[in-house]
């Protein structure tokens, strides 16, 4: 623990820059000293954009800064930056707003990017927002909470809380919020999975807005799908900002969740097949009757749109729904010592040579698909 001092802060340009500084100008070429230890690697900014922004990497000068408080951070910086380990979370960011900004009062704000291809959690991520926003409430925590898909891979995670003491050390502060967003997101994480449980699969899409509400009126459709295959099965269907989220749960617990993942996406890949038309053509079980609908609904949509290019191969690619799959909850493929393995019997098998590694049997498929009446 430092004995406490007024913080010092100087500004030193970087070895490397063959430019000066200026006020008021773009200072990535400079760095930052504080209370005499030089971070190096720490960049400092000063511009319409981004004023008195500082972020920095050294851990030593991060903790000389924490043992000052915003009182004192704020004669220097209107922002300051820098990565911090979040349980549960991993790597993330923390940012300190010393002074009040228009109606934003001092706060520290943690930020997380979460990958949704690497998201298998039985629940969605706004789901998890709101559950944490609905235990701050419960505990009276003074807390905001953001999941916003400003990324092309997933979203950025925020949660913000605000500066109680501005004449306490700043570590303070952190501490208690490090705290709280770990018993908040620990207590959401418990409860939503003790609610969704395990027997579920899951999938994040993106789709380009010209298609979104063909491809979300096609996946509503996978329920049935799956019923005339003979697996009972409910869907959940969630549109979070720009992805959209689906959500499949067996009704018996005893069902392999496998052959949903796999019938999935079989399913996914139907629009772009070349031969599923002659295929569908050739049953007049109501069950295909009424998948081949579907999938030409989906075709006729999609040309409305514009979004089917006329070179041949693209628009193929463009029907495969699986391009705009960006997450599914599901292990990873075993390996495999033949040529094919059949995943759902007779109907989907893993090949090497086949598209994306799946080989599947379209008139096995629609051969298994009836309509029970009761």
């Amino acid at each position: 623990m430092y004995l406490h001092f007024m913080l010092t802060v100087e500004f030193k340009e970087k070895i490397s820059s063959n430019s000066s500084w200026d006020e008021g100008e773009d200072h990535d070429d400079i760095c930052v000293i504080i209370d005499g230890f030089e971070d190096p690697l720490s960049s400092y900014t000063d511009d319409e954009y981004e004023q008195k922004f500082v972020v920095l990497r050294s851990s030593d000068v991060i903790e000389r800064l924490l043992t000052h408080s915003v009182s004192e951070i704020k004669k220097f910086f209107l922002t300051v930056k820098f990565a911090r380990h979040f349980r549960t979370w991993g790597e993330g960011f923390v940012w300190l707003q010393p002074i009040t900004t228009g109606t934003e009062l001092p706060n520290i704000k943690f930020t997380i990017d979460i990958n949704i291809s690497q998201w298998k959690n039985p629940y969605s991520i706004s789901e998890l927002e709101d559950e944490i926003l609905r235990l701050a409430l419960i505990k009276n925590y003074n807390i905001q909470v953001v999941a916003d898909s400003v990324l092309w891979y997933g979203y950025e995670f925020t949660i913000k809380f605000l500066v109680t003491n501005y004449d306490t050390p700043i570590d303070i502060e952190l501490s208690n919020a490090s705290n709280i967003f770990f018993e908040l997101s620990s207590s959401a994480i418990e409860n939503l999975l003790s609610m969704a449980g395990n027997d579920v699969v899951t999938s994040y899409f993106r789709f380009p807005e010209e298609i979104k509400i063909a491809a979300s009126q096609y996946l509503i459709y996978f329920g049935q799908f799956l019923r005339d295959l003979g697996i009972a099965a409910a869907t959940e269907i969630k549109e979070e900002r720009y992805q959209t989220f689906l959500k499949i749960i067996p009704e018996s617990k005893t069902q392999a969740l496998d052959e949903i993942r796999n019938a999935l996406t079989a399913y996914l890949n139907l629009p772009g097949s070349v031969t599923f038309e002659h295929e569908a053509n050739s049953n007049n079980d109501v069950a295909v009757l009424q998948l081949h609908a579907n999938v030409m609904h989906l075709k006729g949509q999609l040309a409305l749109s514009n979004a089917v290019i006329q070179v041949k191969d693209a628009a193929i690619e463009l029907l495969r729904l699986t391009n705009y799959q960006l997450q599914q909850s599901s292990s990873d493929i075993k390996n495999i010592t033949g040529e094919t393995e059949d995943i759902i019997k007779d109907v989907v098998s893993v090949k090497k040579t086949s598209y994306r590694g799946f080989e599947i049997n379209l008139p096995e498929i629609l051969r298994k698909l009836k309509r029970k009446f009761k």
